[in-house]
């Protein structure tokens, strides 16, 4: 059994010859990696028939969105075994270039495990942009379209601020999951995404605190999220 994605090319952006080419651009690349915590994919193309795809490993389990709905919080312990693992995949991505741009709870799937241990697999590198200089093109075609590449409650400054984004950008979105699984809720919220975007890069990050009943966060912990959040990239990891 395989998971499927599909693009739609009746309607939306799959209308747009552009966009059908970047995908197949971005399934190239994905394709590439190859890490324990990232979803595999075995297939991508074009059927004769013009239906775009993309074959990837199906995965059982649960996302780390539907964990924290059901918990709330997670111990700090936790959540730093989960955190390694995401930044495990994302530094095999950004060796190869690739920027996820779309890091959020949604995007991270904690499979069913024998033993109860969270084993992480990071997916949904369809917002992938290579930045290795000569492949900058598909940036660019996004830029013209208007479309803004990233969820508000995990972007990062420079992405909300100019739509730009590098390896450093993917670290304050691991920065912002981290801060939601410690306190049980992402550090700025708001009423439309544009207000959420604009406290990402004008408001001070928020007391990081656990809930009552988990156990206090180590310092070292609060300095290291603390890190990832910094407003300019230059500061982070």
């Amino acid at each position: 059994p395989v998971a499927l994605k599909v693009l739609d090319y009746n309607k939306g952006p799959g209308k747009d010859e552009g966009f059908r080419k970047r995908f197949l651009v971005e399934a190239e690349l994905t394709a590439k990696l190859k890490h324990p915590n990232t979803v595999v994919v075995f297939d991508y193309g074009c059927t004769s028939d013009d239906l775009y795809f993309l074959a990837m490993e199906y995965l059982e389990g649960e996302t780390l969105a539907e964990r924290l709905r059901s918990y709330g919080a997670l111990p700090w312990r936790r959540t730093l075994a989960i955190g390694q693992q995401i930044a495990r995949s994302l530094l095999e991505a950004h060796n190869l270039g690739v920027v996820h741009r779309d890091l959020k709870p949604q995007n991270v799937v904690l499979l069913d495990t024998a033993d109860g241990t969270d084993q992480v697999k990071v997916l949904d590198f369809g917002l992938v942009k290579s930045f290795i200089k000569g492949q900058e093109l598909e940036g660019r075609a996004v830029t013209q379209q208007g479309m803004l590449m990233g969820s508000p409650p995990y972007i990062a400054p420079e992405q909300g601020e100019h739509n730009v984004a590098d390896p450093r950008s993917d670290i304050y979105s691991l920065g912002v999951v981290l801060f939601e699984c410690l306190s049980g809720k992402p550090p700025f919220s708001g009423n439309n995404p544009m207000e959420v975007i604009l406290q990402h890069v004008n408001k001070a990050v928020p007391e990081l605190e656990s809930p009552p009943q988990l156990e206090l966060l180590p310092p070292p912990v609060k300095a290291l999220v603390l890190k990832c959040l910094a407003k300019s990239p230059m500061d982070r990891f």
